[in-house]
């Protein structure tokens, strides 16, 4: 499926290339380490996308602050198209209400959206020892014992939007 979206976003850009620097490198940069996730897609992406313009692409991974710190990269890039940002959603829609009066940017005004490359779902588990087996059984275990309620993500920043958005909700669902 990423690769099917990677060959569209290389067709798409092969169709678009008289929009983009026509010399030099096209580097799209990355708000996480190499090995996330958004970096390997970023890796797939650049492959079509040399193939497709004959020219390098570059992914340069620019971790820290959740991904502000490659967001705030690009904006100050020259505004020749040579430069591209990998960035989850949050970057663009969460983080200006979390973090309202303090961002460097505004999505609406410095960035243009090109693809939605991928979705993720998130789940929810619990140990075989915890009696809740609903997510509102789980809501009460927690709001009568708030110790019982420790997570682990792989993508802290997500769980914890998303947790938080739990733990404000009047009532959980089934």
């Amino acid at each position: 499926m990423i690769f099917l979206r990677a060959v569209a976003v290389a067709v798409l850009l092969l169709v678009c290339t008289p929009g983009y620097a026509q010399e030099g490198a096209v580097r799209i940069v990355v708000g996480f380490p190499a090995g996330a996730t958004s970096d390997i897609l970023s890796r797939l992406v650049a492959d079509e996308m040399r193939g497709s313009l004959g020219r390098p692409v570059i992914v340069e991974n620019r971790p820290g602050a959740g991904g502000r710190i490659s967001i705030e990269m690009v904006k100050g890039a020259a505004p020749d198209g040579a430069t591209l940002l990998m960035t989850p959603v949050a970057g663009m829609s969460i983080f200006p209400h979390s973090y309202a009066g303090t961002l460097r940017y505004d999505p609406f005004q410095d960035f243009a959206p090109v693809a939605h490359l991928s979705s993720f779902q998130l789940g929810l588990g619990v140990g075989a020892n915890v009696p809740a087996k609903t997510l509102a059984e789980y809501a009460a275990l927690v709001k009568k014992d708030p110790k019982a309620g420790y997570y682990a993500s792989a993508r802290p920043a997500a769980f914890r939007i998303s947790s938080a958005s739990c733990s404000r909700a009047p009532r959980a669902s089934k």
